[in-house]
C-alpha cells in the first residue's frame, strides 16, 4: 500500500493465525522496503535513551526489596541450621540419659519397647 501524497510503502500488521512471521523475517521487510523506497523513517532514539535513563529508577525499590528478602533468607537458613545442630545434640543426650538408666535398671527395657510399639 502506498501513500499517494508521501510515496511511502507502509506495511500493515494483522493478525492471521497459522500465518506467521518471525521476527528476522520482518527485520528483512522492512529493511527491503526501506531500500526500494530510498526512505528511512526517522527513529526515535532520544525517547530510547529517556527510558534507558529511567530504567534504574524503576528498578531501585525493587531491587532494595530483593535485597531485604536475601538477607531474611540467610537468617532463616542460619538459624534453621542452628535449630537442626541443638536437636541433634539434644537428641544424642537423650539417648545417652536413657541408656544409662536402662543400664541402671531404673527402666525396665521390656517396659520401653511395649511404650515405643504403642506410641508408634
Amino acid at each position: 500500500m502506498r501513500s499517494p501524497t508521501f510515496r511511502q510503502l507502509w506495511l500493515s500488521v494483522e493478525h492471521h493465525a497459522g500465518d506467521t512471521n518471525y521476527c528476522t523475517q520482518a527485520e528483512v521487510l522492512v529493511l527491503a522496503a526501506e531500500k526500494q523506497t530510498g526512505f528511512r523513517p526517522h527513529r526515535r532514539t532520544e525517547l530510547l535513551q529517556e527510558r534507558i535513563a529511567a530504567y534504574p529508577k524503576e528498578r531501585q525499590p525493587t531491587e532494595k526489596r530483593s535485597e531485604s528478602q536475601k538477607a531474611a533468607l540467610e537468617k532463616a537458613q542460619f538459624a534453621k541450621k542452628e535449630t537442626l545442630t541443638e536437636l541433634e545434640q539434644a537428641r544424642l543426650f537423650f539417648t545417652r540419659v536413657f541408656n544409662i538408666n536402662i543400664a541402671q535398671g531404673i527402666l525396665n527395657p521390656c517396659k520401653v519397647f511395649m511404650i515405643q510399639r504403642n506410641s508408634g
